[in-house]
C-alpha cells in the first residue's frame, strides 16, 4: 500500500511538471501547419525542434518557469543542450531561450516534428 501510494504520488508529480509546456509551438498560428525553423513540439519527455530531436534528462523548476537539460541528436551528431523557458497567457505562449512561441490550437502539429512519444538521439 505505501509503495503504491509512492508511486502515485511520483507520477503525479511528474505529469503535474510537463502540463505547462508540453504541445507543439510555432512563432504564429500560421506556421503552425508549415515547416518552420521556430517551430518545436514538447511531449513526453522528448523535445524536437526543427533539425534535432532530444530526451529531456532532467527537468528544474526556476521561480519563474523551468530548466530542460537535453541529450541532443542533430544532423548525425550527439550533443548536449540546456535550455530556459517558461509559459506566459495561460500557457498560450512559451517563451524558449527568450524567444515567444504560441501554442499549437487544436491539437495541429507543424508537420516537420515527429508525431512518436520518443525521440531516440
Amino acid at each position: 500500500m505505501r509503495t503504491a501510494l509512492i508511486l502515485t504520488l511520483c507520477l503525479t508529480a511528474t505529469a503535474s511538471w510537463a502540463v505547462p509546456f508540453e504541445g507543439s509551438w510555432a512563432v504564429d498560428q500560421e506556421r503552425c501547419s508549415k515547416p518552420n525553423e521556430g517551430n518545436i513540439r514538447i511531449v513526453a519527455g522528448s523535445y524536437f525542434s526543427h533539425e534535432s530531436e532530444c530526451i529531456i534528462r532532467n527537468t528544474t523548476r526556476r521561480p519563474i518557469g523551468y530548466t530542460l537539460a537535453l541529450d541532443c541528436k542533430s544532423r548525425g551528431e550527439a550533443l548536449k543542450e540546456t535550455i530556459k523557458l517558461r509559459t506566459l497567457a495561460g500557457g498560450t505562449k512559451l517563451v524558449v531561450n527568450g524567444s515567444t512561441l504560441v501554442r499549437c490550437k487544436g491539437g495541429r502539429q507543424p508537420p516537420n516534428h515527429p508525431t512518436t512519444d520518443r525521440a531516440s538521439p
